[in-house]
């Protein structure tokens, strides 16, 4: 590498003690020129232990910068350490991850050898229970995503969106930071910016990065429900970000919840209300035990679908409503004589 490829990969936190250790051992471990390689990590306030552990790897590693991000979400520490950040390159870890060791000597190859604006690599789901290795199998299949092909995708090539993210610093001073009005799906939106400015993500999935997923349904639902909101957002400001994947679970939410309603006063609404609601779980049973491998629960997996679609729908109709109130709410204020 060239004395001008310098990286700083940036580790927004909090309470990450379960996995921190993971995560920083796979960054200090990489193949990159140790002398180009900083690592910033920014922590939102941590109460479980986190801290202390961070300073243990402060002492073993002197590429290891610790800032402070008082407003603890995970958006602003990402800006905060992208500000701070002195290499050429950017790369973004979640704390929840472990980077395979020629994760940034391949990014940087890649970037440059296809011209790209930013490129991610695949997600290697890692479980420690039978429930989470269902969610990561729901979250890595054509029927629990879409066409998220970033999630699941086998061959390199030009995707939409990338994860964990890794650019060229100058991208952030083409297109600006991260959008903290986005509470999720700042990448997702990031990447929308980049497009409409021209430029290109590609996906590696010969890169392999250790995720683990949520372990439990409900955390599960808190996700993509959140999820949900954040693409609402994004619908807001750049509606040509708008596909039908996106649009599948709200329509199914749509359904079951307008038959239910109708089913109260009409009862010829049951009857098709029934056949959506059951037609849909018979799909969730059947691609799960098509799909089957060996420890794979197809139960578990089909509970994991349900759970995200569903609070994926539920959460875009909601956050679509937020959006419309607060609209017209602002257009109240400007209408309201002044005295």
């Amino acid at each position: 590498m060239a004395p001008s490829d310098t990286v700083s990969l940036v580790i927004p936190i909090r309470n990450e003690s379960a996995h921190i250790d993971e995560c920083l051992r796979a960054v200090t471990r990489q193949s990159y020129p140790r002398h180009l390689l900083e690592v910033i990590v920014v922590d939102g306030d941590s109460t479980d232990g986190t801290r202390a552990r961070l300073q243990a790897w402060m002492g073993r590693d002197d590429r290891i910068r610790l800032l402070d991000n008082p407003r603890r979400s995970m958006i602003p520490g990402l800006n905060l350490g992208i500000a701070a950040a002195t290499g050429a390159y950017v790369g973004c870890v979640s704390g929840h991850s472990e980077l395979p060791a020629e994760y940034v000597a391949t990014c940087v190859t890649v970037l440059q050898r296809h011209e790209a604006w930013g490129v991610g690599a695949g997600i290697e789901r890692r479980a420690l229970s039978p429930l989470q290795r269902a969610i990561g199998r729901a979250q890595s299949h054509w029927f629990g995503v879409g066409g998220a092909f970033h999630n699941y995708g086998t061959r390199s090539g030009w995707a939409e969106a990338i994860f964990p993210g890794f650019w060229p610093r100058w991208v952030f001073e083409r297109v600006g930071d991260f959008d903290e009005s986005m509470a999720f799906n700042e990448d997702n939106e990031l990447s929308h910016r980049i497009a409409r400015a021209g430029g290109r993500l590609w996906y590696e999935p010969s890169l392999q990065v250790g995720y683990f997923p949520r372990r439990s349904l409900g955390a599960l639902a808190r996700q993509y429900w959140g999820y949900a909101r954040g693409k609402a957002s994004l619908f807001g400001t750049h509606l040509d970000a708008v596909r039908a994947r996106h649009l599948a679970p709200a329509a199914l939410v749509a359904g079951l919840v307008a038959g239910v309603m109708l089913s109260v006063a009409l009862p010829a609404a049951r009857l098709p209300t029934v056949v959506i609601g059951v037609g849909y779980v018979v799909a969730a049973v059947a691609t799960a035990a098509v799909s089957r491998r060996p420890g794979d629960s197809v139960i578990l997996v089909s509970a994991a679908f349900v759970t995200m679609h569903l609070a994926y729908g539920a959460g875009l109709w909601w956050g679509v409503g937020a959006a419309l109130a607060g609209r017209l709410s602002r257009g109240a204020r400007r209408s309201r004589p002044t005295t």
